[in-house]
């Protein structure tokens, strides 16, 4: 006869209400209150994975625009200036590791893109100073051809000049013996008309 009851497990509770000298007695079944105690863990389990999952998200959002989407931005401006664009700037709008990051990058490419400038301007400089040489040197050289020219000729005419300066002494020096040919002629006629007289 054992076999035939049904023994339900159940939890009692009371409450004494002092003013009117009562006691109230409850009885609860445990398998109700298990499965309540079931219904409200599973009510927060589900409740709890959906403020996780909501978490999950806004954290995959926030980490998307704080650290993904900077990324992605001073990749796109590196890839420009890999390009030789160095008016570009690094735009990143945070004060974190990434914020200075672009800042250093952004300074990097000013301080690059004057560096070039400079190089630019004494490329400029060189090349017009090399072409103010260039035409120094044809001019200089010209000069120097005409130089060359003149001295021959002077040298022709030095040698003419010399020439004629032989000539002209061969010349004077003929006259001159002929001059003191006359002036022994002139006097042995003046010693002869004097012995004659």
């Amino acid at each position: 006869m054992l076999q035939n009851l049904h023994f339900i497990i159940k939890l009692a509770f009371y409450y004494k209400i002092p003013e009117l000298g009562w006691t109230v007695y409850t009885a609860i079944p445990k398998a109700v209150i298990k499965n309540t105690v079931w219904k409200q863990t599973y009510i927060f389990v589900v409740i709890g994975l959906i403020i996780l999952i909501g978490a999950f998200v806004i954290g995959i959002v926030f980490v998307n625009k704080a650290i993904v989407k900077p990324i992605i931005a001073l990749s796109k401006t590196m890839e420009e200036v890999g390009k030789g664009k160095l008016n570009v700037k690094a735009e990143v709008n945070s004060k974190n590791e990434l914020g200075k990051l672009a800042e250093i990058i952004n300074q990097t490419l000013l301080s690059l893109k004057t560096l070039v400038e400079k190089v630019q301007k004494s490329s400029e400089t060189l090349i017009e100073t090399s072409e103010n040489v260039s035409k120094s040197i044809d001019k200089n050289a010209e000069i120097n051809r005409r130089i060359y020219t003149d001295i021959e000729k002077i040298n022709a005419k030095v040698q003419d000049a010399s020439s004629s300066l032989e000539e002209t002494t061969a010349g004077v020096e003929e006259i001159a013996a002929a001059a003191q040919s006359v002036s022994k002629s002139t006097q042995e006629v003046m010693e002869k008309t004097s012995e004659m007289s």
